[in-house]
């Protein structure tokens, strides 16, 4: 399994955008994930009634999906992950374009927004990462 995502928004500041990928899990290349959790829901309008024995619920389209999983990385030493742990949760909370490869097949969840990247473990040169990701329907 492989997830990344393409984004497209600007680095935080003045910085020009600079389209380009952030690898989030590569089970094949030591970025090993586990706890791939799918989900998805709607936007649904509550409609009150006076005096009515129970409310009334409308889709409004709008399916939003969810992703949350964890990435463990190994790193080459001790340096190399304390500065991964400090800077890439800014490089992986963006915008842009989610892609999970499972065996050959490539799912891509367009307007996808990774909502946190947040550091859950650290032991000497293994960091651990979770992550939770907010996207359209996939194409």
């Amino acid at each position: 399994m492989r997830i990344w995502i393409k984004y497209i928004s600007p680095v935080v500041g003045n910085a020009p955008p600079t389209p380009g990928n952030v690898i989030l899990g590569d089970d094949d290349n030591g970025a090993i994930i586990s706890g791939w959790l799918p989900g998805a829901s709607l936007n649904v309008q509550r409609d009150d009634r006076l005096r009515a024995k129970e409310a009334r619920f409308h889709d409004r389209g709008n399916r939003a999906h969810d992703h949350v999983f964890k990435t463990d990385r190994e790193h080459g030493d001790v340096t190399s992950a304390l500065r991964f742990l400090r800077d890439h949760p800014s490089d992986a909370t963006r915008e842009g374009e989610l892609y999970v490869r499972i065996g050959n097949r490539v799912i891509k969840y367009p307007n996808a927004v990774v909502e946190s990247c947040q550091a859950i473990d650290h032991v000497g040169v293994s960091t651990v990462h979770q992550y939770r990701i907010r996207t359209g329907n996939p194409v």
